[in-house]
C-alpha cells in the first residue's frame, strides 16, 4: 500500500537499532511528501511460528492491517461502501417524508416496525427529484 506523507513526522520504532556507523537510533524521521510503502502482508508474518500467516499481532489493532483489500479483506466493509452508494444515489434522485397519517409503532418485543395506521405498509412518502 503506497501513501505519501502530508506533514514532517517523526516515526517511534518498537525496538532501536544499530545504524552502519554504531549510533543507536530510535526514531525515523520522514519529511513532507516522502513515499512511503507499507508492507500489508508482512504485517500477520512471523518467521518464527509455523502458523505465521495466522499470527496475531498483539494490542486490540493487531489484527486491522489484514481487512484493508486483498484476498483478506473484510465483506463486512465492503456492504457498508454498498449501502452507502446506494443511499447517495436515492437521496440526489428523490426526496423523502413522512405521511399525513398518522404512525404507529408496533411493539412485538425485539424488533419494533412502524406502520401507516390502517396500512400494511412503510411509513414514507417517496417523490422523484426533477433534474
Amino acid at each position: 500500500m503506497f501513501r505519501e506523507a502530508t506533514s514532517d513526522a517523526t516515526l517511534p520504532l518498537s525496538k532501536p537499532i544499530t545504524g552502519s556507523d554504531g549510533t543507536v537510533i530510535h526514531t525515523i524521521a520522514v519529511p513532507k511528501g516522502t513515499s512511503i510503502y507499507v508492507a500489508i502482508a508482512a504485517a500477520n508474518y512471523d518467521k518464527g511460528k509455523a502458523d505465521s500467516v495466522e499470527t496475531k499481532l498483539p494490542g486490540i489493532y493487531g489484527n486491522t492491517m489484514t481487512f484493508l483489500g486483498g484476498g483478506r479483506s473484510c465483506i463486512f466493509k465492503f456492504a457498508q461502501l454498498e449501502m452507502k452508494v446506494a443511499a447517495c444515489v436515492l437521496l440526489r434522485a428523490f426526496s423523502f417524508s413522512k405521511p399525513d397519517s398518522g404512525i404507529l409503532w408496533r411493539k412485538t418485543g425485539i424488533m419494533h416496525s412502524p406502520y401507516v395506521i390502517d396500512e400494511a405498509k412503510l411509513p414514507i412518502v417517496v417523490e422523484r427529484l426533477r433534474a
